[in-house]
């Protein structure tokens, strides 16, 4: 009898074997991995979200691997859809020079908007290629705990972001008038509305599938600590946003505010136990950025309702930790059923989550 850690296909997306990792099993003849510490567990009970790594295999190699060949398919889809696009623009405007192409192309910032968040889209679709080819597992398992998707969750959590959001932004506007102005312009505003409909759920997604999926699973399969698993993939998402105008412009309270922000949809995906509500959050946030408010300062020069004008300064910061305390409340308010309650083997979610 030889001990072995070997995990049958699950009887279901996300749903782990009902056989205890103690018991000492036959090795089946032909499917033995050579490196058992690159096979699926054995399981007594079903896998929570963010362990979900233990369906697929985890060699750290695989992780070296998975990660290059992500970013090199992501980076060639990006120069080919950026190449068709600019094509596609310059014979539209009968543009002949490919740098009057480029530059044309650079200054619209639907235009831009449009490639960016397309690009980020496709990132999805890349990651669920190259998570099963190889780490063996299931897309479903970067983005659909064991116990469903809780569309319920999700639709409050984007709910009240978008509610908080608008509700702070009246206040400013209230105790401070003039702080933002009025952009409306109706010809290139309804246009952009329905593109940040379309895309940004996607672009989101991707990203929640990226950071609070596959890097948060990765990170939780190799440690148990509460902490670690809460920061490294939110200093992972905040540091990928470094580059945005708003922290080039806003210095360290703009890089803090997407830390606080990162940190705080890696905890709801840990204590919620799937990425519904750091989805939904996510989502609402960049709805709001891009289609309420947008700053002078950002990546993009796209037709929001308003624009204020400056640089993100300190109320950024406390803008960000107000908004993040005031959805977790209200969370805990409306969405409880998931946050609080839910349980599975062997205590709740919270009690899981911390190891």
């Amino acid at each position: 009898m030889s001990r072995s850690t070997v995990q049958p296909t699950a009887t279901g997306d996300g749903v782990g074997s009902a056989v205890s990792p103690d018991l000492d099993i036959p090795a089946l003849p032909g499917s033995m991995a050579q490196d058992v510490s690159d096979a699926p567990p054995l399981l007594l009970h079903p896998l929570r979200f963010f362990e979900q790594a233990w369906l697929g295999r985890n060699a750290w190699w695989r992780y070296l691997l998975a990660a290059g060949l992500f970013m090199l398919l992501v980076v060639a889809v990006s120069i080919g859809l950026s190449a068709l696009s600019v094509t596609v623009f310059s014979l539209i405007n009968g543009l002949r020079s490919a740098e009057a192409a480029m530059n044309a192309f650079g200054r619209s910032g639907v235009l831009m908007f449009s490639l960016l968040m397309a690009a980020s889209a496709l990132g999805l679709p890349i990651l669920f290629l190259v998570v099963r080819l190889i780490h063996r597992r299931s897309w479903r398992s970067l983005l659909i705990g064991p116990q469903g998707f809780d569309w319920s969750g999700f639709s409050h959590s984007l709910g009240l972001c978008l509610a908080i959001g608008c509700f702070i932004f009246f206040l400013e506007q209230t105790f401070w008038p003039g702080a933002a102005r009025l952009a409306f312009d109706a010809d290139r505003f309804w246009p952009f509305l329905a593109l940040a409909i379309v895309l940004v759920p996607l672009q989101t997604l991707a990203e929640e599938a990226i950071f609070r999926g596959y890097v948060l699973q990765g990170v939780a399969r190799a440690t148990g600590v509460f902490a670690i698993r809460l920061v490294v993939p939110a200093l992972l998402f905040a540091g990928l946003h470094f580059n945005n105008a708003a922290v080039v412009t806003g210095g360290i309270w703009g890089a803090l505010e997407f830390v606080v922000v990162a940190l705080y949809l890696t905890y709801l995906t840990l204590r919620g136990d799937g990425i519904e509500h750091a989805w939904g959050f996510h989502l609402g946030n960049n709805w709001l950025a891009f289609v309420l408010i947008r700053s002078t300062a950002s990546d993009f020069n796209i037709p929001s309702l308003f624009v204020v004008d400056g640089v993100i300064d300190a109320w950024g910061l406390v803008y960000a930790a107000i908004t993040c305390a005031l959805h977790y409340g209200l969370l805990l308010r409306f969405s409880a059923q998931r946050l609080v309650r839910r349980t599975v083997a062997g205590g709740t979610i919270a009690e899981a989550a911390r190891g």
